[in-house]
């Protein structure tokens, strides 16, 4: 349809309007429903294998109760409890949860995880961050079986 209006205003000799073509993005949204709360975690190395892990809730609605927790990979030591009850909290309002870790592996991840009720359903978000070295790309190899199937063998 604008190739048209183009061509027509061209061939009557009026002239063609400038008028930029206006795009709008739309994000999809999730048809999964989300708790109406954000989490950050952040971190700070303080020594080999020792890190000072902070997570922050900030509720976008006032909730009746607000449960924040860390997790943990196995073999790894925190100095506090890993979980935090506040009870109701306001919008906008920041929880804050801060621990220090001890991680044993070479690299390891460690989540925070906020529960908020709503509507009687306890709904959760969490935020993660890793630590040390990258994990490797697991190898795969792919075999032609005799009947013509194939076979994919994966190795760390």
């Amino acid at each position: 349809m604008l190739v048209v209006a183009a061509l027509s205003g061209a061939c009557s000799g009026t002239p063609v309007s400038e008028t930029p073509v206006r795009t709008e993005l739309v994000t999809p949204q999730s048809c999964k429903p989300e708790p109406p709360v954000a989490i950050d975690l952040a971190s700070r190395r303080l020594a080999d294998g020792r890190y000072e892990i902070t997570a922050t809730a900030t509720p976008k609605a006032t909730v009746d109760s607000l449960d924040l927790r860390f997790v943990l990979p196995p073999g790894a030591t925190i100095d506090r409890p890993e979980r935090e009850a506040f009870g109701a909290t306001a919008t906008a309002q920041r929880r804050v949860m801060t621990a220090i870790v001890e991680l044993r592996d070479r690299s390891s991840e460690v989540s925070a995880v906020v529960a908020v009720p709503v509507e009687g359903i306890a709904m959760t978000k969490s935020a993660t961050v890793a630590f040390g070295e990258p994990k490797p790309v697991p190898r795969t190899k792919v075999y032609a079986m005799p009947d013509g199937e194939r076979a994919r063998e994966v190795r760390p």
